[in-house]
């Protein structure tokens, strides 16, 4: 084997050795964590929540939802009576006694109702009983 054929064969192993562990060095450091804030935005305290909030309620949330599909979007709404706005940052009046539709989304429709990707494990999809509702851009829908 020649001298110049010896010396492409160095350089290529080289190149693929360091190729591959700068590629693991690179996963490894930016893999993601259990603190990935990947779907969901997340904040370190509750002036932080209310600062990025456009609307602020109290209500009670009925167990019932209805689940609906917009495009390939899914939600679970909840008809939410209003007990007290605290703040409303929104072009929309609300008003305290009146029921508004506050949208949960759940997942999306791969297969035209037949198959649902979840974006909130099922354990977690219901709102539950929740007081207090921070809505960041999403508009709420009166009935």
């Amino acid at each position: 084997m020649s001298t110049l054929k010896k010396m492409i064969t160095i350089v290529t192993a080289l190149a693929l050795i360091v190729g591959v562990g700068s590629a693991l060095a690179y996963k490894e450091l930016n893999g993601p964590s259990d603190h990935s804030p990947a779907l969901a935005k997340t904040f370190k305290s509750t002036e932080e929540i209310v600062k990025d909030s456009k609307v602020i309620i109290k209500g009670n949330v009925p167990k019932e939802y209805r689940k609906e599909t917009v495009g390939e979007i899914v939600f679970f709404v909840y008809d939410v009576q209003v007990d007290k706005v605290y703040s409303n940052l929104t072009d929309q009046e609300i008003v305290e006694g009146e029921t508004v539709e506050v949208y949960r989304l759940v997942g999306v429709d791969t297969n035209e109702g037949k198959d649902m990707v979840n974006i909130v494990s099922p354990e977690y999809q219901a709102l539950g009983v929740c007081k207090i509702f921070c809505v960041n851009s999403q508009p709420l829908n009166y009935n």
